[in-house]
């Protein structure tokens, strides 16, 4: 009977300390990937437009995004990614708290306004806005979610 332990102990032994837990591995992008994205009015938004989007968290972690997601807009001018200002005003410093799946605050709407006054657009382009926070118990563990949209001139 000890002949056949030996090999399933070595096996778990090499499991723990390789780090094969499936918690360890590849937790970010999987966090980022588990956030679901709902476009409220679809994903194309008019120069000067706001774009508003419900975020879901399907995991089973809470997620902090204070403030206000720290919200980074980038847009395509001539084949460059430019970042640009987010016209939205946030007042305070309110937690942006996604709690985990089943919790009735899960979930959250984020609008964005990109500053595109500057730029004379004469055809659509490509953008994106990302948002990033970290898990509510580890702030070192980043989660960062890019959500891409299109402005119409």
């Amino acid at each position: 009977m000890s002949y056949y332990f030996r090999p399933f102990t070595y096996l778990i032994l090499i499991f723990f300390i390789s780090g094969c837990n499936p918690d360890s591995k590849h937790l970010p992008d999987d966090l980022a990937n588990s956030l679901i994205v709902t476009y409220r009015n679809g994903s194309e938004i008019q120069s000067g437009e706001t774009l508003e989007v419900l975020i879901e968290n399907k995991t089973k972690y809470c997620l902090d995004f204070t403030p206000y997601y720290n919200i980074e807009i980038n847009v395509d001018i001539n084949g460059t990614l430019t970042l640009v200002k987010n016209n939205i005003i946030v007042s305070g410093n309110k937690p942006n708290i996604l709690m985990p799946v089943g919790d009735p605050a899960s979930g959250g709407f984020i609008s964005v306004n990109p500053e595109m006054i500057i730029y004379n657009i004469s055809k659509p382009i490509d953008a994106s806005f990302q948002i990033s926070g970290h898990l509510c118990d580890d702030e070192n563990l980043l989660i960062t979610k890019s959500i891409p949209f299109t402005i119409l001139p």
